[in-house]
C-alpha cells in the first residue's frame, strides 16, 4: 500500500494506481459513522501513524474495497473518496516539528565520500590521497556515527517552489530514501527494525556547500533553511518494500540524471541507525530517519579550484528543476528552485 497527504486540508489518502482514496471518507463507508471512522485512521498523517495496527487494518480494507470497485467507493452520504492523481496536490507527510524528528545521515555511502576526497586539493609537499570504496568504507566505520536533523517546518512538499537562500552560493541536492518509523520505542534493537517500520518515503537533503559556520555549536545551518528538505509524494507501506536494504532511488536536474543509488550501498543500514538513534530516546511513529546520499552531488563532482573551492557550475540554480525518484517506493519528489523573495 501507498499513503499520501493531498489537498488543501492535508487529508491522508491511498494511492491506489491513479487514484487517491480519502482514507477518512472511505472508511466510514463500511462503518457506523464518520467519528468512528475518525477515531480508527484519522484524517491526518499523524494521526494515522498513531493510529497503529487498527489504522494499518482499515487501510487493507479500504485498498480491498477500492480494487474491487473504485467507481462504488462512496462515502457514507455518498460523497466521492476517490480522486485523480493528476488532479491533487501533494504534501510532504511530517511538517509538525512539535511531534515529529528528521534524522540525517551523513557519510553513508563509500561512493560519496570518496567523491568528496578525490576532489580536495593535495596537502604542499605531499600527493592527493584518494580514498578506494573499501578504503572509504574503513575510514567511515573507524569513525563516530554522524548525522543531523532537520526542522520540519522547513519542509518542502511535492512541487513546492525552493527559494534559493540568501547566505550560500552552492546549493546542493542530495537524492536520499527515507524510512518512517511506525511503532513507538526506545533502545530498539537493530534486530528488530522491521517491528518499528510503517514505510519509505523520498527525501531531498538541500545542502550549503559553502563550508559556513563551521564551529561546533553550529545549529547545523548548513542543512536548516526554508525548504530545506523535501518530503514525499508518497509513503510506500513495507508489505510492497519489505527489504529496507534494496530500496533503489535517484536524482536527476533539469532532466539529466546525477545519481543513481541503491539503500544496499549503505555502510550502515538501517537497522544500525534505529539502534543508535533510539539509545535513551523515544522515536516516535512519522519520525524520519534519511538514508544518507550517494555518488553524484554537485559537491563530490564538481571539479575544484586552486584553493580547493568547488567550481559552481554543477550546483543548482534559479530556475532548475531536481527530481529525486524510485521504482521501488513509487512517484517523484519533484522541487522548482526560484528567487528568494524580498
Amino acid at each position: 500500500m501507498k499513503l499520501a497527504v493531498f489537498g488543501p486540508h492535508q487529508r491522508v489518502g491511498l494511492v491506489v494506481g491513479e487514484n487517491v482514496v480519502d482514507l477518512q471518507w472511505a472508511t466510514a463507508s463500511y462503518l457506523s459513522s464518520e467519528q468512528e471512522a475518525e477515531a480508527i485512521v484519522g484524517h491526518t498523517f499523524r494521526a494515522f501513524v498513531e493510529g497503529g495496527v487498527e489504522a494499518l487494518k482499515a487501510a487493507r480494507k479500504v485498498s480491498d474495497l477500492a480494487r474491487e470497485d473504485l467507481k462504488g467507493l462512496k462515502g457514507r452520504n455518498g460523497e466521492q473518496v476517490a480522486f485523480a492523481v493528476s488532479e491533487v496536490k501533494f504534501a510532504a507527510p511530517v511538517t509538525d516539528s512539535s511531534r515529529f524528528k528528521i534524522m540525517c545521515i551523513g557519510r553513508n555511502f563509500a561512493d560519496h565520500v570518496v567523491g568528496l576526497s578525490s576532489k580536495m586539493p593535495a596537502t604542499m609537499g605531499e600527493e592527493r590521497q584518494v580514498l578506494t570504496l573499501e578504503g572509504a568504507r574503513a575510514e567511515v566505520l573507524s569513525t563516530p556515527q554522524w548525522g543531523f536533523y532537520k526542522m520540519g517546518s522547513s519542509v518542502s512538499s511535492p512541487e513546492e517552489d525552493v527559494q534559493y537562500p540568501s547566505r550560500t552560493r552552492l546549493l546542493d541536492y542530495e537524492g536520499e530514501v527515507a524510512l518512517v518509523i511506525g511503532k513507538r520505542g526506545k533502545d530498539i534493537k537493530r534486530s528488530d527494525l522491521l517491528e518499528h517500520v510503517l514505510g519509505y518515503t523520498l527525501f531531498n537533503d538541500f545542502s550549503l556547500r559553502d563550508n559556513m559556520d563551521k564551529g561546533v555549536m553550529n545549529f547545523a545551518r548548513v542543512k536548516n533553511f526554508q525548504g530545506s528538505g523535501a518530503l514525499g509524494p508518497v509513503v510506500t507501506l513495507k508489505d510492497e518494500a519489505p527489504n529496507p536494504q534494496d530500496i533503489d532511488f535517484s536524482t536527476s536536474v533539469n532532466g539529466e540524471v546525477r545519481q543513481t543509488g541503491n539503500t544496499r550501498d549503505m555502510i550502515r543500514g538501517f537497522g544500525e541507525w534505529v539502534e543508535f538513534l533510539s539509545a535513551d530516546i523515544v522515536l516516535n511513529p512519522g519520525d524520519v530517519i534519511a538514508s544518507g546520499t550517494c555518488a553524484g552531488t554537485a559537491a563530490d563532482s564538481s571539479e575544484r579550484d586552486g584553493e580547493g573551492n568547488p567550481k559552481p557550475e554543477r550546483f543548482l540554480k534559479v530556475g532548475d528543476t531536481v527530481e529525486v525518484s524510485s521504482k521501488t517506493i513509487g512517484g517523484t519528489l519533484r522541487n522548482r528552485i526560484v528567487a528568494k523573495k524580498a
